[in-house]
């Protein structure tokens, strides 16, 4: 593999440096090359490319924003032995001690650049675009992303759409729901879902939303520092709703998964992006995403989450009995 990756590379150095590391979807190793140091991560599934791609189109665009750090991706290699790699630059990365305050701020950047790149266009009379393929950053007046990306194994289509609700509720949980259905038979769940889904609608009435460009996959395993601060990393990255990638990451339902960095970050990231209704739909707003969130995971850890999604569904039941 590692003669097949040299040649791909054109390197002539393709030195291991022993450091490893990866996660329960993939592994990967870092290596020194003609070029300076690199990280490859290695999967033999037939959906590696798609993940793989993926993820390097949302690398891709997060570091066109020059809002917070990630490692730059290099290409995507498909080798012998039916193995995809990965090759992205190497970081010394750490646990997040130091910047967690600074990490709330750059991501509250990261969801703000597109609104603010909006408001500056429109002052100078410029156009906007859906964000496909473009060289340059340009604004995207719509919720989606130009290619599909993943969460783990699991593809998250990205299709277009014009307003939240509707990416929402067709491209996120919906399949997960189609996919819960299919592999369990809960047909519980579904009848729950199609009531809880009349009601998603008013949960976002008077919410004014721009498609920010999130990270998607945002959980205390994706996120590291080094000592010039945060680094975001295995990112599936849309765009969407900017508050859906904060509350995932600080409200995880599930304790082994949770992000012990929630005051800071969440502190730091409402003081740069305050909400606009000022939490006014708080009491639908964690249910809902807590949902979404074990909704993504379930297929992937079924026996530990379908109990969860559940248990959400059922709090749907509830939401009539909160006035807005």
């Amino acid at each position: 593999m590692e003669d097949a990756l040299q040649e791909a590379l054109g390197t002539k150095v393709l030195q291991p440096t022993g450091h490893m590391g990866g996660g329960c979807i993939s592994h990967g190793q870092s290596y020194d090359t003609d070029h300076g140091r690199v990280f490859v991560k290695c999967n033999s599934q037939l959906e590696a490319r798609r993940m793989f791609e993926g993820e390097m189109a949302s690398l891709e665009a997060i570091l066109k924003t020059e809002t917070i750090k990630v490692p730059k991706p290099i290409k995507v290699i498909d080798l012998p032995e039916c193995s995809t790699v990965f090759v992205m630059e190497h970081l010394e990365m750490r646990a997040v001690n130091r910047h967690s305050a600074q990490l709330g701020t750059q991501l509250a950047d990261l969801h703000l650049y597109n609104q603010r790149l909006g408001e500056k266009l429109k002052k100078e009379g410029s156009t906007v675009g859906k964000g496909q393929g473009q060289t340059e950053v340009q604004f995207v007046d719509q919720f989606g992303f130009h290619t599909v990306t993943c969460c783990g194994y699991l593809p998250q289509v990205n299709d277009w759409h014009s307003d939240w609700v509707s990416f929402f509720t067709r491209q996120r949980i919906q399949p997960q729901m189609d996919m819960i259905e299919k592999k369990s038979g809960d047909r519980e769940a579904r009848e729950l879902w199609a009531q809880l889904q009349l009601k998603i609608p008013s949960l976002f009435c008077d919410m004014e939303i721009f498609p920010a460009l999130l990270h998607g996959d945002l959980w205390g395993g994706n996120v590291a520092e080094d000592d010039s601060g945060p680094i975001i990393f295995d990112p599936a990255s849309f765009y969407g709703h900017s508050e859906l990638a904060v509350l995932l990451l600080c409200n995880l339902p599930v304790p082994l998964m949770q992000c012990k960095l929630q005051p800071a970050v969440l502190s730091r990231n409402t003081k740069q992006s305050p909400s606009q209704n000022h939490r006014k739909n708080e009491v639908y707003w964690f249910p809902e995403k807590q949902l979404v969130c074990i909704d993504e995971i379930a297929p992937l850890f079924k026996s530990v989450f379908s109990p969860l999604t559940e248990r959400k569904l059922q709090q749907g039941k509830c939401f009539q009995q909160y006035q807005l």
